[in-house]
């Protein structure tokens, strides 16, 4: 996914991160009553599209915010990853 980081740098400076962090929080929440919608087969697949877009564009902006690595996000990821991994192979093993 590409990202205009100057763009969301210079929003950070004019609004300060705690308003982004707050901005995050409340699209989060909105993803989470999409996915619910969507559950109940009440949404639709673009209101979800468009919430998680809303997510990952202020998870972005909070990774800014915090000075986060994409490095140390993907590091993360990798070894949630391969837990997870195991503990699938664990319950293929266990059927």
């Amino acid at each position: 996914m590409q990202y205009d980081d100057e763009f969301l740098i210079r929003s950070i400076s004019l609004h300060g991160p705690a308003l982004k962090k707050v901005i995050a929080m409340e699209e989060m929440g909105e993803l989470i009553q999409q996915l619910s919608k969507n559950l109940r087969e009440e949404g639709k697949h673009e209101d979800l599209i468009e919430e998680m877009a809303d997510v990952l564009l202020m998870l972005r902006t909070v990774q800014l915010a915090e000075d986060i690595s994409d490095e140390e996000i993907q590091l993360i990821i990798d070894g949630k990853t391969r837990r997870q991994q195991l503990r699938d192979l664990a319950t293929k093993k266990g059927e």
